[in-house]
């Protein structure tokens, strides 16, 4: 049987419904958050892809040096770095 933490009584069953439905809403949570964060993550890829197909903007990044990208964001963009 669950023992709380504090005493040495059992945990009754609505406790544990209750600690349970807790943490599945904040595992809900969590997921929301994950979801939205990776909806913006590719809005955000989509966008880098189509801003440096465009030579004006590539030249413009060139001539302030800001034409290299982090490894693993140029790959997921599917550029090499400096290309």
């Amino acid at each position: 049987m669950l023992k709380s933490q504090s005493t040495s009584r059992p945990v009754s069953s609505d406790a544990f419904l209750r600690a349970f439905k807790d943490d599945a809403d904040r595992k809900r949570g969590l997921v929301r958050r994950a979801e939205a964060a990776k909806a913006r993550l590719a809005f955000v890829t989509e966008a880098m892809r189509r801003l440096l197909q465009n030579d004006d903007v590539r030249s413009l990044l060139a001539e302030e040096g800001l034409l290299n990208l982090p490894a693993a964001f140029a790959e997921r963009i599917g550029k090499r770095e400096g290309e």
